[in-house]
């Protein structure tokens, strides 16, 4: 039986949380998650596709889990947007995308100083154990992998998230939609979603910009404060 819970933010987003039970000793995440979790957008959006030498445009929508654009071609089903290392930017509405080799997709936030944002979801699972009165409550956590099978022809690959649960326990995963941002080092996005994250990756710096995000009040869930923090840091590491 799946259990489903979702909540939803406003606008062309999706569900940003739901879960589902299984007691299933190999349990494929992907395939009992919704749609609306795995997606950026509620609905494919029109988008162009900058390359090196060209542009094309394409329905676009995004999926969270293995961080790929696809979409659906009338003959051949969906697919992924191919060669994303020659791609420039991807545009959708007001937001702009960029490819970095062997970090993936992100969204461009500002690009004078440059702020990444990358989304993903966070797979929690628990096992559930009989509290008072026939309850369920929380127990140990679950070895969760991810595989990739490989690349196909045309652009087509099989990646799935595995939760191994051998002893065929009653689980209950939790999917956690998640916007965190980057900023570079050495060319190399890193994680600036916490302060402590960020210090820890500017250690030689660290009081300049503890005094910085203290005096400004930086906020790590706003835009523009986070614009600024990422101008001050580059500004005193380049």
């Amino acid at each position: 039986m799946l259990i489903l819970l979702l909540l939803f933010s406003a606008g062309l987003l999706n569900a940003q949380q739901e879960s589902f039970r299984s007691d299933e000793r190999r349990i494929i995440v992907e395939s009992n998650a919704s749609q609306e979790i795995q997606d950026l957008f509620a609905e494919s959006a029109e988008a162009t596709v900058y390359y090196n030498n060209r542009q094309v445009s394409h329905s676009l929508n995004y999926n969270l889990f293995f961080d790929i654009f696809y979409y659906e071609d009338s003959r051949r089903g969906f697919r992924l947007l191919d060669r994303p290392h020659e791609i420039d930017s991807i545009r959708i509405g007001d937001q702009t995308f960029t490819y970095l080799p062997d970090h993936g997709f992100f969204e461009v936030v500002e690009s004078e100083p440059l702020l990444l944002r990358k989304f993903a979801i966070d797979v929690s699972p628990k096992v559930l154990v009989e509290g008072p009165y026939g309850s369920n409550v929380h127990s140990s956590s679950v070895e969760v992998v991810m595989n990739f099978d490989g690349a196909g022809a045309g652009g087509r690959v099989n990646p799935t998230i595995l939760v191994h649960n051998p002893a065929a326990n009653r689980i209950e995963v939790t999917l956690n939609r998640q916007s965190q941002y980057h900023i570079l080092k050495n060319g190399v996005p890193v994680n600036a979603r916490t302060r402590s994250l960020l210090l820890r990756h500017f250690a030689d710096h660290r009081s300049e910009i503890r005094r910085f995000v203290r005096r400004n009040n930086i906020d790590f869930e706003v835009d523009q404060d986070m614009v600024a923090l990422a101008e001050f840091v580059y500004s005193i590491t380049q």
